[in-house]
């Protein structure tokens, strides 16, 4: 797991003054702290540098490659972490195109896209948005539905959400009408700290389809960390604080399980609460993660601060074990197809040979009435072959007796 960190305000953020290094040192009244992460960035970043710095190129490449590859950020009420993910909430208002503003989100669907331009064989993009609200999972996509989602687990899926809503989309106009969408659906409220803070987990997956890989991108902005503090006596804020440390503290709890050396072999309580079990690949399972710690450093904020670099300090040593998710039966159709096409292709030279060796300047038309070169010699031979264009919708039962049928025709031509 890498660990990137990012302060939004100078304050106890001592010793460095350029925008990146890779140890932040926090402290106070003669005592300091130093905490070493893969890049630190400091309250000048652009939003630019920050996806450059923290390598999310090299994690999308990984995503397409077919590895589960996440984005999570982590830290207290107004540290700046919907910022770093999306952008400033102004960025969605009618009308506002600000291009430097836009977040890791954009930025990395923008990359993504240049991706599935620039490559040969294609790769199809669909995505999923979701929010998880005093541990109740609702549909941004599909905010009509009067009942929250259910997640679910199996062996080959692991967890996921029952009935989610997931959309194909080709540019990056389509894609910012979904993120759009869903951000206004999303939960938030006015804070002492933050204007629109997030009340909610939000995660949008970004599901890559190759010809034989499926990949998946996340971006995951939690809900920020906070204290119930004297005066905070409205019901519904102090259950929606108790439901986002509940769910931040079983996320720690499996963290540090992770990186207990006897305890990560054991059980690890990825059940206990609904954003770790959707988390479970991206934290100890076959997948790569890159956490953001968002602090705001100043003194007011200094146990925070504190506690979020510990956290992600934590973080850091987890070690996962990558794994490139293939569709074995996609890679058998592909394989049978370029052997069709290259048996049709030695056919067709066979029967230009024979043709012009029996009856030379008659162009073999009589060879090409017994052996077509376009294999269409039955009608049910034309409706395989289409089926084979049709990509993975051909069953594999008809690609091998199609195969068989070319192999046999290669034989009477040889």
């Amino acid at each position: 797991m890498h660990v990137a960190t990012q302060a939004d305000t100078s304050g106890v953020m001592l010793g460095h003054q350029k925008h990146c290094w890779r140890k932040a040192r926090v402290g106070a009244s003669g005592q300091e702290r130093a905490f070493v992460f893969d890049v630190v960035l400091g309250p000048e970043s652009s939003q630019h540098a920050m996806f450059q710095e923290c390598g999310m190129t090299r994690l999308i490449d990984m995503a397409v490659q077919g590895f589960c590859c996440t984005v999570f950020a982590f830290g207290q009420t107004g540290s700046g972490k919907t910022y770093t993910i999306t952008g400033p909430h102004s960025l969605f208002l009618e009308g506002s195109h600000d291009a430097l503003l836009a977040g890791l989100m954009q930025r990395s669907l923008s990359y993504l896209l240049q991706l599935a331009g620039q490559s040969e064989e294609g790769f199809h993009l669909y995505a999923s948005y979701l929010e998880i609200y005093n541990e109740q999972v609702h549909d941004l996509l599909n905010p009509c539905l009067p009942y929250s989602l259910a997640v679910r687990g199996s062996r080959t899926q692991g967890f996921y959400v029952e009935n989610l809503s997931v959309v194909e989309f080709h540019n990056l106009d389509s894609f910012m009408r979904i993120l759009e969408g869903g951000m206004q659906n999303r939960q938030s409220s006015s804070h002492s700290q933050n204007e629109h803070s997030s009340r909610s987990h939000s995660i949008l997956t970004v599901h890559i389809k190759g010809m034989s890989t499926q990949g998946k991108l996340c971006v995951v902005d939690l809900a920020g960390s906070e204290r119930v503090r004297e005066g905070d006596s409205i019901e519904e804020l102090l259950e929606e604080t108790g439901n986002i440390n509940r769910s931040l503290l079983t996320l720690g709890k499996c963290i540090s399980s992770l990186v207990d050396p006897i305890k990560r072999n054991g059980h690890i309580p990825y059940r206990d609460s609904k954003l770790t079990k959707l988390l479970s690949d991206s934290l100890g399972g076959s997948g790569i993660t890159l956490m953001i710690a968002c602090v705001s450093p100043t003194l007011g904020n200094l146990q925070e601060t504190l506690n979020t670099l510990r956290y992600s300090s934590r973080a850091k040593r987890i070690k996962n074990r990558p794994m490139v998710k293939r569709d074995l039966r996609e890679k058998l159709v592909v394989s049978l197809q370029r052997e069709i096409c290259r048996l049709r292709q030695e056919n067709l030279l066979l029967q230009q040979h024979l043709s012009s060796a029996h009856k030379p300047g008659a162009g073999g038309s009589g060879l090409e009435t017994k052996y077509p070169g376009k294999m269409s010699s039955s009608p049910q031979h034309a409706k395989d072959l289409a089926g084979v264009r049709t990509g993975s919708s051909c069953s594999e039962t008809s690609l091998r007796s199609l195969l068989q049928e070319l192999m046999r025709e290669n034989d009477k031509l040889q």
